[in-house]
């Protein structure tokens, strides 16, 4: 199925350039399917339903994440 279907532009991830914001590729416009299509509307009910903290957010990452540095120690042990 080689069908062109147009871009939606009412995306909330839809840019300024005609392209996704939300992925490396404009899905859309290969099929009349996207996961992450959600109008602005929708993206911005969404925001308000569950907000997000990035400060909650990297308390609750730090510690969890491990990070290798050269020599394959833990850079969480490094002192």
């Amino acid at each position: 199925m080689n069908d062109k279907f147009e871009p939606k532009t009412d995306c909330f991830a839809y840019g300024e350039r005609g392209e996704c914001t939300a992925l490396k590729k404009t899905y859309c416009k290969n099929s009349d399917k996207c996961a992450f299509y959600k109008t602005r509307e929708q993206h911005e009910a969404e925001k308000l339903k569950y907000p997000f903290d990035i400060e909650d957010y990297a308390a609750s990452y730090k510690g969890r994440h491990k990070t290798t540095v050269k020599g394959g120690t833990d850079a969480n042990e490094v002192q």
